[in-house]
This record gives C-alpha cells, structure tokens and sequence, in this order.
C-alpha cells in the first residue's frame, strides 16, 4: 500500500468540505487555502472560509496527519502530569489520614516513635501515588493528542481532523485511534479518514455550538505570502513563536497542594515531638526492672515485720462524730455492742488505727482504691460498732501489740463490722503466712486468747 501524503489528505479534505458545507447560509463564495500559521506556533493544513449572511466570516480549519506524522494525532501519556496529579492528590490524603491519627492518638511518637510516624507517613503517601499512578493514566486528561491539543489553542467555527487510512492499522481496535474519536467526540471536533484511493470517509462529525464557550483565542490565520511579508531578515517573529512555560508554572497548583499537605505533617510532627521532649517514657520492661531491682536492695535491709502505718484506705465516709474528717460529714456514734451483726446507724467506708500516742487516726475508704489485688491481714478479732473495735485496739495497745481496724464494707457491700488485724497489710499469701508465724512465736502460750488467722480482702471497685 502506497503512503497517502499529507498533502494528498489535506486536498482530499478540502474538496470533501467545499461540498459539505455547499447548502450552509452564504453571502459570497467559499474560498480555500493551505498551509495558514497563526501566533504562538499556530499551523492550520488547510483552510476554508465563506461569508456568513451579515457579513461575518465562517471558519473550518484542518489538520492533516499522514504516516511519517503519526504522533499528531496517536496520543501520548502525560507522564509529568500524572505524576503531579497522583503526588497532590496522595499528599492531600495522607496528611488528611496522618492529621486524623494525630488527634485519635494512634498515629503519634509516643506509640509509633519518630521514625515509626515519618516511616508511616512515607508508606501512605507511596502507596497512594503508587495506586493513582495506575488509577488515573486511563483518563483522557493524561492522554496528549498534538492536533486535538492545537485546536484548543484558538477559536474557529468547526475543526477537523483529517488521516491517511494507513495511519491505523485497525480502526476497530486501535487503541489510539479510538482515543482520538473519543476526544475529538468530546470536544466537538470532527473527524475524517481519507482512502488509499482519495476518498474522504466521515467518522465523526464537529459540533455546531462551541463546546469551549468562547473560552479560546482569536488567532488570525495567515497564508504564506502574508507571512513572508512580516517575516523579519532574521527569521520567524516572536510572536509566532510557540508559547512555552516552565514547568514549575505549569505545575504551580500541584505544588502548592503538596506544599501545604507537607506544612501540616511538619506543624504536627514538630507539636508531637515537642510534647515527647517534656515527657519521661518507661516501658513495662523497663518498669518490671526497676520494681525487681528496688525489691532486691530493701530485703538486703533489715526492717522489723510490723510498725503503725499511716494505713491502710478507704473511701467516702468519716467514722466518729469526736473527730473531724477531711470530707466534713458528721453522723451519731451509737452505742458500741461487741455482737455480731450491723449496727443501725453505723459509719461506713473507713479504717481506723491508733497513732503513736494512743490517738484514733481515721481514714475513708478512698484509701484503698490503689488496690489492685487481694490484700491479706493477720486478723484476731471482728466486731460490730466502731466503739467496740476502738477499745479492743487500745486493749491490745496495753500488750504491746499495733492493732489496726477496718470496716469490711469497703471491701463487701453484703459485710459490716470491723475486721481487727495485727501488723501490716500484705499484698502476697506468703508474706501474710510469714506475719502470721511471727505474732504466733511472740503471742506464745497466747494467755489472750486470740484466734490469728489469715484473711483476703479484695477493694471494691467504682463501676
């Protein structure tokens, strides 16, 4: 098969327009022309023009594409865009995602550490341009066809697209050449493919109404003669030049987005960091470390296995109308009764225990609210009032023996009374076995009759 010319296409076109514009409204004859350029590197192939009734004129302009000239109108990706696009677009998202994380608290130094964050936000962000990088190259934006591109450079009533039949291979599927059809459908373009034998074949017809509403430039269209006219000794004008930018100005809005999404993850980082700097960390191995360190060195101290404690806890109530507690709630002591059983009116929520100068020091069962797990006592005795458990303290004072109180119902809303124990409270059963072996080598032939024995206390917990 022969080459078809570019020459030969626009000729062929030319001839086809004459006749297809033959019935359009006219106030004179339709003249013809190839070859016209326009300011800022305009090029039309061929050109035809008739006076509409009014006196304005009708433009149609042609580009023609032969073989040799494939990339005029075989579309090529827009890398550059592309990659502006997906790296704007993929900024945006990710300090959108980052920001959110920060302000939850999941996506922050003290759980990820620096490098775990800037590793997070630089994973995002690849992932996202990775993902539009394959989304996006598929829409018409990143497809660059050079003839539907130049037409949108100026205004003209109707433009056409004119190839040789062996530009394509297939045009059923072809690739670029259904590309083409779909722009030029798009942007009202119309669309014609010449034969091997001259014959001008119609695909797609341009549109009457511009689909750019008036957007585009009006560009005169000069023939050769006029050209050479105003061409100066040193060669083509500037104004004839194809207008070119940088490409920082092409891309400024892209930039300006990642720009932004890049001050944001950096306000956040720089906020979080700071906060980190003001902040001691220790993680729950270094804590454990610490604890066992600081077990071992006080056992190396000998220590005796029982002095008054500032006590054990508590919570809501004061105990005593005679001694003011620090939440100022004053009730009536009633009579103390050394039976089993609740008291009426009895105060609630409190220990109590003897200073060293034989004073009662109560406390509310707010105390205890530190506790975790059970505790165990060396409990002797249990009684009903608090009367009764203040004077079996200062009995067994006069023996010698700390004793401490505490009311049972901060520990079970079902129990009341008071439960007397000797020594300290424990926070493992091997120390309370141990305390319990000591009062019973110091109580003897226990001439006081006391039942020692170990009990569990567990603290209620606020729901």
């Amino acid at each position: 098969m022969a080459v078809i010319s570019e020459q030969e296409i626009t000729k062929a076109t030319l001839s086809y327009l004459k006749s297809h514009y033959r019935y359009r409204e006219r106030e004179g004859a339709t003249q013809l022309s190839s070859n016209r350029r326009g300011a800022g590197g305009i090029v039309a192939d061929g050109f035809l023009t008739f006076p509409k009734p009014g006196g304005e004129l009708f433009r149609a302009t042609i580009e023609a594409t032969s073989l040799p000239k494939k990339h005029e109108v075989a579309y090529k990706l827009r890398r550059p865009l592309l990659r502006w696009d997906a790296a704007a677009v993929s900024s945006l998202i990710t300090a959108g995602l980052y920001t959110a994380g920060y302000y939850q608290g999941s996506w922050r130094i003290a759980e990820l550490t620096a490098i775990g964050v800037l590793g997070g936000i630089l994973m995002v962000f690849l992932v996202l341009f990775l993902s539009f990088l394959l989304l996006l190259r598929g829409m018409r934006r990143y497809r660059y066809i050079y003839a539907v591109e130049q037409f949108k450079q100026y205004f003209a009533d109707e433009q056409w697209i004119a190839i040789g039949e062996d530009v394509f291979a297939n045009f059923t599927r072809d690739s670029k050449y259904l590309e083409l059809k779909r722009q030029c459908i798009y942007n009202g373009f119309g669309l014609v493919v010449v034969r091997e034998d001259g014959r001008p074949q119609l695909q797609v017809s341009p549109a009457r109404q511009d689909l750019f509403k008036n957007k585009r430039r009006q560009v005169s269209l000069l023939a050769e003669p006029e050209l050479k006219r105003l061409m100066p000794p040193g060669g083509m004008p500037d104004w004839m030049q194809q207008f070119r930018g940088t490409n920082l100005r092409r891309y400024k809005y892209q930039l300006f987005f990642c720009l932004a999404a890049l001050v944001l993850c950096g306000v956040l980082f720089a906020e979080d960091l700071e906060q980190e700097k003001t902040i001691e960390v220790e993680n729950e191995k270094e804590y454990l470390a610490r604890v066992i360190e600081a077990r071992e060195r006080n056992e190396r101290i000998v220590q005796p296995l029982y002095f008054v404690v500032d006590t054990p806890l508590v919570w809501p109530y004061p105990i005593r109308s005679d001694v003011e507690a620090y939440l100022g709630v004053g009730l009536q002591l009633p009579q103390a009764e050394i039976l089993p059983g609740p008291e009426p009116n009895s105060r609630q929520g409190f220990i109590a225990q003897l200073d060293p100068e034989g004073q009662e020091a109560v406390y509310d069962c707010s105390r205890i609210r530190h506790l975790s797990g059970p505790t165990y006592i060396v409990q002797f005795d249990q009684f009903a009032s608090f009367s009764a458990a203040n004077a079996r303290q200062q009995q067994m004072e006069e023996y010698g023996f700390a004793a401490s109180a505490i009311y049972l119902g901060c520990f079970d809303e079902g129990e009341q009374g008071y439960a007397l124990y000797l020594g300290l409270m424990f926070d493992s059963l091997e120390q309370a076995r141990n305390g319990l072996r000591y009062y019973e080598q110091r109580l003897g032939d226990n001439v006081l009759g006391l039942e020692l024995r170990i009990r569990s206390l567990t603290p209620l917990v606020e729901p």
